[in-house]
């Protein structure tokens, strides 16, 4: 709500889209620990996941400009 009311996200439910948010950063990392016990993440990977899950949430989120 605070970077919505500063103009840098445009998110019209908050908290369904921390609830997006938290999918696209556990998603994988929690299927894989489901699916397949006995992965260890090495922490690089897990940065992969946060970094791209950051990437796709602010695409979706963005606040539109009009320049």
């Amino acid at each position: 709500q605070e970077l919505e009311r500063r103009g840098l996200l445009t998110v019209p439910d908050p908290v369904l889209a921390a609830q997006y948010f938290n999918w696209l950063v556990l998603s994988i990392p929690l299927n894989k620990a489901m699916f397949h016990p006995d992965h260890k993440s090495p922490r690089p990977e897990l940065n992969r996941y946060a970094d791209e899950a950051v990437r796709i949430f602010l695409a979706a989120y963005a606040a539109k400009t009009n320049t």
